[in-house]
Order: structure tokens, then sequence, then C-alpha cells
């Protein structure tokens, strides 16, 4: 059928619904002026709405929809705000004389299958009771009146629907993008919460009196866990996504079509239908029909400001399929902010000419935005802290409230913080979790009554914590004088436990601190002494442990791995080589169902990557490019089974950078640049994923510093130098913020002696030796410091002072 006939027939079709079945069929024969062919598509359209109808009835009065009650449970009835296939919605006044509170109430239809709706309204229930966010309107109570027919107690939210509301106030385009970030924002809180919407569309998004939006019905809403096949879910053409029409189940990617769909509407003033989704929103505004009578400039203008990114952000959300859209409405949210204050899209972040004129009219880098979630969170912790703290007054109630407080310390560190791990933007939330479960592990270890096996679980939860805040096989929270003070508050329980009853539980303990502390030592403070000493220490330790215990297996395994690294901070290269072989030979003995853990897994990557090392710094970069590229091939098939780990897509960003890096010096540079678009190719999804980690904002400058220099040896001469200049800028301004640190010097000095080497490969020597001379002088600051490791001077001193004496004699 033609485009228009199948518009015209939508608009028939809509008409149609409004009209009582028994006039429908005159009333049709009438409006399609004897085209059959406009009827019969009309009419196909009314069957299939019936259908849809029987299964999940979504609007209109029915014949046995009742009186208005009096009153349902402790509120009186005083209006009707309307009824549809779900059943009545009144407006509710509490009249107990306890307080006055006017609510929504929402009774289901007496129709349905008592069955049907029991457990619809239980699942909704449970559903809303979790979600506490300013935009989505607030369940309160619930129950099954007098009759058995279940009701739902819920805020009253006066307004108008969004679209109504952007009509009526002619909303430009940056007002219409204002009003959809919080709603996105309301969606990533349900998702968050494992709940999807299921229906979004502008009649399900009010506009209260104070200008907010608010999300109601979530009624039909899927709860991610409870999977339950018989569950029933309704649509509304245009803001379906294709999945959803051909039937699937909901989840979150649909809510994320759902919500595109609903910009595009309030941009375009007309509500997306079918194939419309193809047609750019920019275009389709010139187009609409609600906007015709307008001025054409005023089109124009409207048009103008949403052809570009605004464009690129609605098509991307409306993606036909669900891998094209944002991973998460936080994703698109943080889009709308960008377009908003002038930033780079995410889809754009690869055009470094568009990033740069982004980054000229930038105001701020921070992503705006927060979660109730956390602060709900905290609070109910503080709470639960603090009737701990007040309980010494009863023994019985004491002991009780010690069990739960050991119990929520395990939840918080284990299940909690790993489920926020894996949700996008949640780091502030890590941060409160952790620090709120070291409080509990405090007050446990302060206890005089607890047993040994009570402080060997603190010991073991202040190892957690420290890993979490600096560790190496996760993503962590970036706080590593933090960590070594959990780590020898940790130590000094287990040797006090050690010398009142030895046993292997313990030495386990003392040699994770103990590895810990040396990664620690060499990784962020440079104390390389006292790593070795950490290092012996925990081998001694080990060489005491029951021999072929899994749980030695798995120390044994990061003792050669931390081995390995510290010798390649030591410029010991064969040593280094040598515990890595070991530590792959292990990790390739241990039992099956170690080899598929996360930790294992982790652990072969670093223990890969330090052998590459010590092959490249020993002088054989060609043996360290086949280390690097096995280590791209098993980061990168863990990384794709497990899509939400941002730990395991770090390594495999570094995999592809240092691949890539090491094929540029065997002078592959197409090669390399390959790599590096691999690793660039990777990185957007990890800022977007937790845009303050400054962990993963020091992998994306080190891999665009890298693919500067690969643009550059690969004949873009000028292309890499411009982007190298803006890193070099970018890492000097972290510098200078923290002049006496060891590893923004250290960043600072790599970048320039990149870009002195840029020029100076190229015939630009008299650019290249000043440059030269700059970072050698922050190099010998180091060095005066202390703070230069062996590495450093075997290396990037000496590569700088090589390159010096070849180009700036």
């Amino acid at each position: 059928m033609e485009a228009g006939l199948t518009r015209q027939a939508f608009d028939l079709f809509e008409q149609a619904l409004d009209m009582p079945e028994t006039d429908q069929a005159d009333w049709l024969a009438h409006a399609c002026g004897g085209n059959a062919d406009l009827l019969t598509e009309v009419q196909k359209l009314l069957r299939a709405d019936a259908v849809a109808e029987r299964a999940m009835p979504t609007g209109g009065l029915y014949p046995d929809i009742g009186p208005m009650p009096a009153r349902i449970g402790r509120y009186k009835i005083v209006d009707r705000l309307g009824a549809g296939g779900m059943g009545e919605v009144f407006v509710g006044a509490r009249d107990d004389g306890l307080f006055e509170h006017v609510v929504a109430i929402k009774r289901v239809r007496p129709s349905l299958l008592p069955e049907t709706a029991r457990a619809l309204f239980d699942r909704e229930r449970r559903a809303l009771a979790s979600l506490s966010h300013r935009c989505i309107a607030q369940l309160f109570d619930g129950g099954v009146d007098e009759a058995g027919v279940p009701f739902l107690i819920m805020e009253l939210v006066r307004g108008s629907s969004i679209d109504q509301f952007a009509s009526a106030r002619d909303l430009s385009p940056c007002q219409v993008v204002e009003l959809m970030i919080p709603v996105c924002d309301a969606v990533q809180h349900a998702h968050q919460n494992f709940i999807v919407h299921a229906d979004l569309k502008p009649a399900n998004i009010l506009i209260n009196g104070a200008g907010d939006p608010k999300i109601v019905d979530f009624g039909v809403a899927r709860i991610l866990h409870e999977a339950e096949a018989e569950a029933l879910y309704p649509q509304t053409p245009g803001y379906a996504s294709p999945q959803r029409e051909a039937g699937a189940s909901p989840t979150p990617a649909d809510d994320v079509f759902a919500l595109g769909a609903v910009l595009r509407a309030l941009l375009t003033g007309e509500a997306p239908r079918g194939s419309a989704h193809t047609q750019l929103t920019s275009e389709a505004i010139g187009k609409s029909a609600v906007f015709a009578a307008r001025e054409a400039g005023w089109r124009q203008e409207r048009a103008k400001a949403v052809h570009g990114d605004l464009d690129a952000i609605v098509a991307r959300a409306c993606a036909a399929k669900p891998e094209e859209r944002y991973p998460a409405a936080v994703a698109l949210a943080n889009d709308l902010r960008a377009w908003l204050e002038t930033r780079p899209i995410a889809e754009r972040a690869n055009d470094r000419f568009y990033v740069f004129q982004k980054f000229l009219r930038r105001r701020r880098w921070r992503v705006l935005g927060g979660s109730l979630a956390a602060v709900g969170l905290v609070a109910a912790l503080a709470v639960t802290a603090t009737l701990y703290t007040q309980a010494d007054h009863a023994r019985a109630l004491a002991e009780k409230r010690f069990t739960e407080v050991r119990s929520l310390a395990k939840y918080l560190l284990y299940d909690v913080y790993d489920r926020l791990e894996r949700t996008p933007q949640t780091l502030s939330m890590r941060r409160d979790v952790a620090k709120v479960a070291q409080g509990y592990l405090d007050q446990l270890a302060e206890t005089p009554s607890a047993s040994a096996d009570v402080k060997r679980e603190v010991a073991d939860g202040l190892i957690r914590i420290a890993d979490l805040q600096s560790g190496r096989i996760q993503a962590n929270l970036g706080q590593p004088e933090l960590a070594a003070q959990n780590l020898h508050k940790a130590n000094g329980i287990v040797l006090a436990l050690q010398k009142a009853q030895p046993g292997v539980a313990n030495t386990r303990l003392q040699v994770r601190i103990a590895l810990r502390l040396a990664n620690i030592d060499m990784n962020i403070k440079q104390h390389l002494n006292e790593a070795s000493r950490q290092l012996k220490d925990a081998g001694d330790m080990i060489a005491a442990l029951p021999s072929g215990d899994h749980d030695t297996q798995l120390v044994e395994l990061e003792y050669q791995v931390e081995a390995a690294v510290l010798a390649n901070w030591k410029g010991a290269y064969e040593d280094s080589g040598a515990h890595a072989a070991k530590a792959i030979a292990e990790a390739a003995g241990m039992p099956a169902e170690l080899k598929v853990s996360r930790e294992e897994q982790l652990m072969l990557a670093r223990a890969t990557d330090a052998l590459a090392e010590a092959k490249y710094y020993g002088g054989d970069p060609k043996a360290a490019a086949e280390e690097y590229r096995r280590l791209v091939g098993l980061s990168s098939a863990y990384s794709q089974a497990h899509t939400d780990d941002m730990q395991a897509r770090r390594i495999a960003i570094e995999a592809h950078w240092a691949l890539g890096t090491t094929l540029l010096e065997l002078n592959r540079p197409q090669d390399g640049l390959a790599e590096l678009d691999a690793a660039d190719s990777l990185v957007p999804m990890l800022l977007q994923y937790q845009p303050d980690d400054e962990g993963a904002a020091r992998v994306a400058r080190t891999v665009r510093a890298a693919r500067a220099q690969a643009l550059a040896m690969s004949g873009r001469f000028d292309e890499g130098v411009k982007l190298l200049k803006t890193e070099v800028a970018t890492r000097e301004a972290i510098y200078r913020a923290k002049p006496n640190q060891g590893d923004p010097a250290r960043s600072y000095v790599v970048s320039l002696a990149m870009l002195a080497d840029l020029y100076a490969d190229h015939g630009h020597a008299k650019d290249a030796c000043p440059i030269y001379t700059q970072a050698d002088g922050i190099l010998s600051e180091l060095d005066k410091k202390g703070v230069l490791s062996q590495l450093d001077r075997d290396s990037t001193r000496k590569m700088i002072n090589d390159q010096q004496a070849k180009h700036c004699k």
C-alpha cells in the first residue's frame, strides 16, 4: 500500500476507535468515499485492535463497571478520574481523622479472571513499592476491598499529558529535551530496580502543576527477575518497538525505544506511526500536519535546531535492532544532556574534528544527575546502624542485631555491590555502599564478644573493601590510601588471631593482605623495596600452606602475577618472564570450576600482560607482540561473554592498545592503527558507563595518545599531531593540579615524549628538542623526589635521552 494511503488508514482507524461499534460500519463506508483498498486496510486495523483488546484490554468504558463506590479502604471516594480495560481510577480522600490525604485509587475490573487480576495487581504492587523517584507516581498502599477486588492507593497526579503540555506551551526543542531528561532518569531508576514500564507513551507521562513530569501506570511493568510466561503486556502502536509488536516480552531496550518515540512525538507534534521512525525527525517537522499552519520560517528554525545531533539521538533510541539502541535509559539521558550543553554525543565520539568543535564550546565535562535510590539506601542503612548502637541495654536484642549487622555487611559487600558494579552510573552509590559496609565491619571488629570466625569474616570483609577501593582485578573506586588503611587494619586482626590460635585460614588471610599491600606499594606508591618485602613474606607463608588446595592455588597464582609485575618495575625482565610463565602454567592446571571464574580469568590476563611486558622491555618486541595478541584474544572473548563487566572491557581495551603500540615499534603502522582503532571503539561505552571513573578516563587518554602516534606514522601527520597536542594539554592540566604525584607526572612526560617523537621522526627536530628537554626535566624532578621507578629509568628516560642524542646535537 502507498505511504499516503497507509497514513490515511491510520487516521480513520483512530477516529473509528472513538465511535460506538454499532455506528462504525456506516461511518467508515462514508469516510472512505468508495475507496475499497482504504476501507479494507482500516477494517484490518480494527480487527487487529479487537484481538489485542481481548488479550489485554487497555481502554474504553465497559458495561460491567458499576456505580462509583462510597469508599475503598480508609478512603472516601470523591470523584471518578476515568475507566479503561484494566478497571477504574478514583479520587479518594482519607477521612478517619488521623491525617488528611488525597490519593488516586486504582481498582481492577470485575470481569477479569480473579486469578489473573490478583496476580497482575500483586506484581504491580511489588513493583511500584520498590520505586522511589520524584518523577514516578508513588505507590502508598494496596489491598482487596469487601467485594474481593484488588486495589492500589497511589499518588494523585493532576495535570496534562506531556504531549498536551508541550503543545499548549509551544515548547522549543531545548525545552522538550529538558523535560525528557528527568523522564529518562526515572526510567533508568526503574530499570535499576529490575522493572520495565512496557507501555511508555505521552498519556502515561503527566506534567503536574509545578511543571515536573510524573510517569504513571507501572501496572503493566515486568519484574525482570520474575519473567512470568503468562503475564500480559499491552502496547501502543508507534511507541512499541518492533520486538514488542512481534509479541516479545518487554525489556529495558523496549523502554528506550519508547522514550525515543515520545521525544520524536514532542519534537514533531505528531504521534509516530510505523515506519515513520526511519525518517529523520528534522525532516518530519517540515511535513508535520500539526505544524502545517505555522510560518515556514518557524518550521525551518525548529528543524534546524533538531538537525544533526538530536536527529542522531532519536534515530539511535528508535533503532529497529535492540543492540543498535542506547544500552540504557541513562545513556540516552547523557546524550540529551550533552546536546543541551553543546558537548559531543556518544555516537560521534570518534569524529575528532566534531569533538574539537564541541570542546571549544563546552562549559563542563561532568555529567549532571544522581540517583535518589542511593540517598534512600544510605539513609536506610544509617538508621539500621543507629539502632545497632542503641541495643546495648538488652542482651538478646544486641545478639540479634549483631547477627543482622554481620549479615548486612556481607550482603552489602558482595550482593549489592556486585549488582551495582554492573549497573551504569553507580560509582557514587558504590562509594556509599562501601562506606556504610565499612562502618558495620568496624562495629563488628570492636565488639568484645565477637568470635574468631566473626573476626576472620571482618578481616575478609576489609580485604574486600580494599579491593573495591584500589584493586587490580576489578573497576575500583580510586582510593588507594583508604585501601592501605583497611589492609593494615585487617592485618592487625589476623595477627592477633594467629597469635591466639595459629591456623591455615589465618595464614591465607595474611597472604592475601601481603599481596594487596605489595600491589599498592609498587603500582601506586612506587615503593619497590617495601613491595619486595611484602612479596617475600607472602611467598614464605604460601610455602607453609597445604599444596593442591584450591584456595592455595589461587593465592599462589596471585603471588606469581604480582612477582612478575614487580620484576618488570625493577627491570629484572628474565625474572618477570619466569614468574609470568609459571602463573600461566598454574592457571592452565587449575580445576575446571576455577578456570571459568572471573578472578582466574582476570589473573590470567594480568599474567599474560606481564609476560608480554617482560619480552618487550627485555628487547624482543616481536615476541611481545605474539603475547599481546594472545592477550587480545582471551580478554576480548571474556569481555564479549560478559558485556556488563566494565573491568573486562578495560582489559580488552588495554590489550588492543598494547598490541597496537608494539606493532608501531615494529614499524607496522597500519596494523598498529587497526588495533588502536579497535581499542578506541570500545572506549565510549566504558566512559558512558561511569563518566566520573578516573581510571576509565585514564585508559581513554592512553588510547587517544597512541592512536595519534599511529595516525602520524600512517601518513596522517597533521591529524596525529593535532590529536596528540590536545591529549598533552589534558594531561598537563592533571599534572599541574597534582605536581607532587608520580602517576600524573609520568603520564604527562610520556605524552610529551610521544609528541616530540612525532616531530623528530618526521624531520622537525627544531620542534622536538625543546619538548624532549622539558620531559627530561620532569623526570629529573621525579627522581629527586624518589618516585622514579627503575622501569622509568630503563625505558622512558633512556628513550628520551637516546632521541635527544640522535636529533638534538
